[in-house]
C-alpha cells in the first residue's frame, strides 16, 4: 500500500497551520489595486518548500509496492533580494517480498521459498535561483541546481529443497549526480508568506556503479560471486569477474510547489 512518510504529513501541516496572516517579509508597499497582493521575501529571509513532479506522479501511480516516499522538501535562504541559495533532499524506497511453504512431492523437493526485492533513492539538491522582477504577486525565476545522491537495490531468493538448499543475491549500489536547468515564477497569496509555484526545465543525471553484483550458493553447496550489466543487450547474460560500468541521460521536468517564508 502506498503511504506517504509521517516526515511529509508534518511538513505539510506546518506550512498550514504556522501561518502568521499578519507576516510581513518586505517593506515595499504594494501599488493600489483591486485585489490584495502578496509578501515578497527579501535579503535575509528563508523559505520552506515541498515541491511535486510529473516523475513523483508517475512513480506513485506506477508502483503499487513504494514503502515511504518524501517529495523534494528544500530550505531556501534569500542571500540577496534577487538570489536565493537553496539545499533540498528527496527519497523513495520501493519493496516487495514472498515467502512460503510448498510440498515438496509436488514441486521437485522444494519445500519454502522466499523472495524480496527492495530498491532504495535518496537525493541532495544544491542549488541557486535568480529571481528578476521586484514586485509583490509574481516572481518569475531561473534555477540552476546540482543533485548528489545514490540508488540501492537488492533481489534475493532463497530456495529450501529436501536435499539441501540455494541462494541468490543481486545487488547495486550507484553513486548518482546530475544537472537541472529550470525556469519557472512563484504567486504570491493575499498577505501571507506563502506562494504557489512552478517551474519546468530540462536536466541530466548519471550512474557511477551501474552494474550488479551477483552472489549466492548452488544445490552442491559451493558459492559464486560475479557481476553483470542491463546496459548493453549483448552482454546482459554475461558473468564478470570485474567490472566497471557508467550511465548517462538527459530529459525533462516539470513540477509545482509551495512555499512558505519566514525570518
Amino acid at each position: 500500500m502506498k503511504k506517504i512518510t509521517l516526515g511529509f504529513i508534518l511538513v505539510v501541516a506546518f506550512i498550514l497551520t504556522s501561518v502568521d496572516v499578519k507576516a510581513q517579509l518586505s517593506e515595499r508597499v504594494n501599488n493600489p489595486s483591486t485585489f490584495r497582493t502578496g509578501t515578497r521575501p527579501t535579503q535575509g529571509a528563508w523559505g520552506f518548500s515541498v515541491s511535486y513532479s510529473l516523475a513523483d506522479n508517475d512513480a506513485l501511480k506506477g508502483d503499487a509496492a513504494i514503502e515511504s516516499f518524501l517529495p523534494l522538501v528544500t530550505i531556501k535562504h534569500y542571500w540577496k533580494d534577487n538570489i536565493v541559495l537553496s539545499l533540498g533532499f528527496q527519497s523513495m524506497k520501493t519493496s516487495k517480498s514472498i515467502s512460503g511453504d510448498l510440498n515438496p512431492d509436488e514441486n521437485g523437493g522444494l519445500k519454502h521459498y522466499e523472495w524480496k526485492d527492495v530498491t532504495a533513492k535518496k537525493y541532495l539538491r544544491f542549488g541557486v535561483e535568480k529571481h528578476f522582477l521586484a514586485t509583490n504577486l509574481l516572481d518569475p525565476f531561473i534555477s540552476v541546481s546540482i543533485p548528489l545522491g545514490y540508488w540501492r537495490e537488492s533481489k534475493g531468493s532463497k530456495s529450501v529443497y529436501t536435499s539441501g538448499e540455494t541462494s541468490n543475491l543481486k545487488s547495486r549500489f550507484s553513486f548518482y549526480y546530475g544537472f537541472e536547468l529550470s525556469v519557472g515564477t512563484k504567486i504570491f497569496i493575499a498577505d501571507l508568506p506563502i506562494a504557489i509555484g512552478i517551474e519546468a526545465g530540462a536536466t541530466g543525471y548519471g550512474l557511477m556503479g551501474d552494474k550488479y553484483k551477483v552472489e549466492g550458493t548452488n544445490s552442491a553447496g559451493d558459492s559464486y560471486t560475479y557481476y553483470t550489466t542491463n546496459l548493453d543487450d549483448s552482454a546482459s547474460g554475461m558473468k564478470f569477474e570485474s567490472l566497471s560500468s557508467h550511465s548517462y541521460q538527459t530529459g525533462g521536468f516539470a513540477r509545482v510547489s509551495i512555499s512558505y517564508y519566514f525570518r
